[in-house]
């Protein structure tokens, strides 16, 4: 009987033991799957995390290709308004390169005018002249202003070099005279206008400045003031003479006529 409980009892002591090794077991098997889960969930993180930086990278680059696009199109856009804004600027350039003219400027007389009288100036005062311009477009750098003489086929400078917008010139005859290489002289003037650029005998282009010279004026050396009531006239004297002359001999030719009369009537 003690026998059979001995072996009751060992059979539950086996029994035991084997249940708590088989515990044992079960605890390490998890403990070998938690750490295999464990390991396969970090291997798994640096994969995600690398994924991540790729998209980052990935996206970062798409970024930089967007700006480098937006540059070349700011880039681009540039070039062409330069472009454009040069071909405008050509274009006006050749515009105003070509303008054509097709009427010649003039000078139209003030002072004098040209529905005056004959005007004259005497030699050794001023003389002034004013005029303006019409249809003028392109205005000369300096203009000269001279007189015109036939009689000894001289031009008379009145105003050299002056500015091409200048509407006035005022002769000094006393000042000129004083050492003029050649006088003026007591006849008619023909005043010149004309662009410094050309003579006074050239042709000018269209739209430029025309030669002027449709005024004709006078000079003259005055003379000193003479009493008349003192003066003798040479001519009157001679009128006298031959008055006295006509007279007598009127009067001869009517005594012989008379006295012819007579004659023939006391004949009969």
């Amino acid at each position: 009987m003690r026998f059979l409980l001995l072996l009751i009892a060992l059979a539950l002591l086996v029994s035991q033991a084997a249940g708590w090794h088989f515990e044992r077991a079960l605890d390490a098997e998890t403990t070998e799957s938690e750490t295999a889960s464990a390991s396969a969930t970090a291997s798994s993180k640096p994969a995600s995390g690398s994924t991540h930086a790729s998209q980052t990278s990935g996206h970062a680059s798409s970024t930089h290709a967007s700006s480098a696009h937006a540059s070349s199109v700011a880039s681009s856009v540039a070039s062409s308004v330069h472009s454009s804004a040069h071909s405008t600027t050509k274009s006006a350039s050749a515009s105003a390169s070509t303008t054509t003219y097709t009427n010649t400027g003039s000078v139209v007389m003030v002072t004098p005018a040209l529905t005056d009288d004959t005007t004259y100036f005497p030699i050794g005062g001023y003389a002034t002249f004013s005029w303006s311009y019409t249809t003028l477009s392109v205005t000369p750098s300096a203009i000269n202003v001279e007189a015109y003489c036939s009689l000894n086929a001289h031009y008379y400078p009145i105003a050299e070099n002056i500015s091409g917008k200048a509407t006035e010139a005022v002769w000094d005859t006393a000042g000129y005279q004083a050492d003029a290489e050649v006088p003026l002289v007591n006849a008619k003037y023909t005043l010149y206008i004309y662009d410094a650029n050309i003579s006074a005998t050239s042709a000018a282009e269209a739209g430029h400045l025309a030669v002027y010279d449709s005024l004709v004026f006078g000079v003259y050396t005055p003379q000193a003031y003479s009493n008349l009531s003192s003066s003798e006239c040479a001519t009157c004297s001679g009128a006298r003479g031959l008055n006295g002359y006509l007279f007598g001999g009127s009067a001869l030719v009517c005594v012989v006529a008379a006295l012819t009369s007579v004659y023939f009537m006391t004949m009969w």
